[in-house]
């Protein structure tokens, strides 16, 4: 029905089509079975007693209802007869009632507020989890012993009808264990978009403690259900569910910004497909290294430092080959030697980054670097220097030796994501954000990647859906677009669940997008806040509701009297006081077009694949760092123990036999990440 207030504020409400059309509905069945019913007793009380004909059959099949309900008899003829006359005059009914004009009724009890907490979690499941109708705690599976499971890590579901068969490839190395994003205890939401018609993005709203590890990101990962982008600020998620996805046939992709030698490198320029990736590039490094709330009424300065940078990308782009003339991929580090070039030797003499330029514009004139160089130059001489010097700051990062190392070559592979399990775990630390940015610019790369592969694809989706877990998403950076990118990612099976601690965190990095960025995130989980514009902003969208209110009055005076009111007023759902103090067992989840849910956290430990991650005593992926580096050292170095002590000769020892098993193993220098991800 469609709402509508009149003149007295009374909430009122037009019949739709829809409205009618589940009256006849519910009308048709239950009039259909009881005529039914007075047909079989018509024909018994015409077959059987000679006396009934015409209206007294009709009267003595009433009686015979009432006097003997179980004596029916089947007359084809006259159940045939019947049938058609109620066929025909339920049609003509039908259409008259369709023909009438919409009225307008009002809703008695809701004049305040119709909002309410959706407690038919079962009707909700129906529609909305797979396998339809089921709670995730009411799916179970076989697990094989853990002997059996060390073996090949394979785990199959029970009954095949849990089998996701749009998930075929997901099931090529390992298994899905639940083809749902898990929301709370009792409430999930299927990943099959095109039958649930939500999108696949969550908003996570919790302050610290509330559980956003434990009873949102950790048990989705248990699910195995995606190729996984995981922004895990501390590594306790790697920690805890590497060894495990890997285990379940995912490849497992570490960027750690917290110690850069256990990790994957990453080279933007690999990433780099045409010339509009050179710009995206480079908007997205200064988006993320010019200092937060910094303006200027004047751009020059930016814009200016813009076509420098872009001028020698697109040099790297153009032109960057080996010895051998092959093209090759360009580096950060390069574009910071090359910026060096820009400043000249004696005052009023050529650059060697003039002369560079030169050559280009002979090989080739309409060089993209070549137009944005010239636009660069016609700086003054001062000016120009201010504007160089400007960019080797913004460059500085890439002079430092772990930065270098860390992006001037690429084994990180991005590109296998869609096509391949995959689980990405970017490590940040948590007190400092200083080269944060970096993820934000490989996340924008990523999202442009999987885009493409995406649209060459003839189902114009990803071969295996991707779903990025954003934890602490405020520490990461911008990325350029990414409401738009919110918007649209649906199509390709890509997916975001944004977690934040607040609202206003939001607001501070997407000032005019925060909204449009909620809106495009069909979900809300919220595990507890203490923030005020945060509660405000939840009981708001919880909505209010109709309570009755009584008064009593009595005078005491010479006229005694006495008076009893009823009346109906206005309450939120829940006030921004209680959700303050609302039980930490509890969050409260909303999904577009459906009433919100009060619903306990979901039970971490009860997930039936805990027990195989690290936390439920399952294998662990990383060993401690300092461990390994001292095996490293003491192996290749000069393979002495460092320690007189024998306990800890022993166990040095057998680290390093360890080490050198899988040395051997691998028939090549072993690269730190790959002993870690793979011993």
């Amino acid at each position: 029905m469609t709402k509508r207030k009149d003149y007295d504020g009374v909430p009122v409400y037009r019949e739709t089509p829809g409205d009618r059309k589940r009256i006849i509905k519910y009308f048709f069945i239950p009039t259909f079975v009881i005529y039914l019913f007075f047909l079989l007793h018509l024909s018994y009380v015409v077959n059987y007693i000679n006396t009934s004909k015409g209206l007294n059959a009709i009267n003595e099949a009433f009686e015979n209802i009432t006097n003997s309900p179980f004596n029916i008899y089947f007359d084809p003829g006259i159940v045939f007869k019947g049938l058609i006359v109620y066929i025909l005059v339920f049609a003509f009914s039908t259409m008259y009632f369709l023909s009438k004009p919409y009225k307008y009724r009002a809703k008695v009890g809701d004049e305040q507020g119709s909002a309410k907490w959706n407690d038919n979690i079962k009707k909700y499941n129906k529609h909305y989890s797979f396998p339809k109708g089921e709670t995730y705690s009411e799916i179970t599976y076989k697990i094989d012993d853990k002997e059996e499971l060390a073996k090949d890590w394979k785990i199959k579901p029970i009954e095949k009808k849990y089998e996701d068969s749009k998930n075929k490839n997901l099931q090529q190395e390992g298994y899905v264990i639940s083809p749902n994003m898990i929301l709370s205890k009792n409430v999930n939401l299927s990943m099959r978009g095109k039958e649930t018609f939500r999108n696949n993005n969550i908003i996570v709203i919790g302050g610290s403690g509330t559980g956003k590890s434990r009873y949102f990101a950790k048990p989705n990962l248990l699910n195995a259900n995606a190729s996984y982008i995981v922004t895990d600020p501390s590594g306790e998620l790697l920690q805890s569910h590497g060894k495990y996805l890997q285990s379940m046939g995912y490849d497992i992709k570490v960027f750690n910004l917290v110690d850069m030698d256990l990790s994957h490198t990453y080279n933007p320029f690999s990433y780099i497909r045409d010339e509009n990736g050179v710009y995206q590039m480079i908007s997205t490094f200064i988006l993320n290294t010019t200092p937060s709330g910094q303006s200027s009424s004047d751009p020059f300065w930016e814009n200016a430092e813009k076509m420098l940078l872009t001028a020698i990308c697109f040099l790297l782009y153009e032109s960057y080959v080996d010895d051998d003339g092959n093209k090759i991929d360009g580096t950060f580090a390069e574009v910071t030697r090359l910026i060096g070039y820009a400043i000249p030797e004696k005052e009023g003499k050529e650059t060697k980054l003039d002369l560079i330029f030169k050559e280009v514009e002979k090989a080739n004139p309409e060089s993209i670097a070549l137009f944005n160089y010239r636009n660069f130059k016609q700086a003054a001489g001062d000016t120009a220097k201010s504007i160089v010097i400007s960019a080797q700051a913004r460059l500085f990062p890439f002079s430092l030796p772990k930065i270098k190392n860390l992006t001037s070559s690429n084994d990180i592979n991005l590109e296998t994501i869609g096509e391949r399990k995959t689980a990405l775990f970017a490590i940040l630390p948590s007190a400092d954000t200083t080269f944060n940015w970096i993820v934000s610019l490989m996340y924008s790369q990523l999202f442009e990647t999987l885009y493409y592969k995406a649209e060459h694809r003839a189902s114009k989706s990803l071969a295996i859906p991707v779903r990025f877990i954003l934890d602490e998403f405020a520490n990461i950076g911008k990325i350029p677009d990414f409401t738009n990118k919110l918007a649209t990612m649906r199509k390709y099976d890509i997916s975001c669940s944004v977690i934040l601690q607040n609202l206003n965190q939001l607001e501070k990095m997407y000032e005019k997008d925060h909204k449009s960025l909620v809106g495009n995130c069909d979900t809300t989980v919220f595990l507890g806040s203490g923030e005020k514009d945060t509660m405000e902003y939840f009981s708001k969208i919880l909505g209010s509701t109709t309570i009755y209110k009584k008064s009593t009055g009595e005078s005491l005076g010479r006229n005694k009297s006495y008076s009893r009111n009823e009346d109906v007023i206005k309450r939120e759902l829940m006030t921004p006081d209680e959700i303050g103090v609302m039980d930490n067992e509890l969050s409260i989840i909303t999904i577009r077009g459906e009433r919100p849910f009060k619903d306990e956290k979901f039970p971490y430990e009860k997930h039936p694949m805990y027990k195989y991650c690290g936390d439920g005593g399952g294998q662990e992926l990383f060993l401690n760092p300092e461990v390994i580096k001292e095996m490293a050292k003491a192996y290749e170095i000069n393979k002495e123990l460092p320690s007189n002590n024998d306990e800890e000769i022993k166990k040095i020892d057998e680290q390093l036999s360890d080490y050198k098993t899988i040395k051997d193993w691998s028939n090549e220098d072993i690269n730190i990440v790959d002993y870690i991800l793979f011993s």
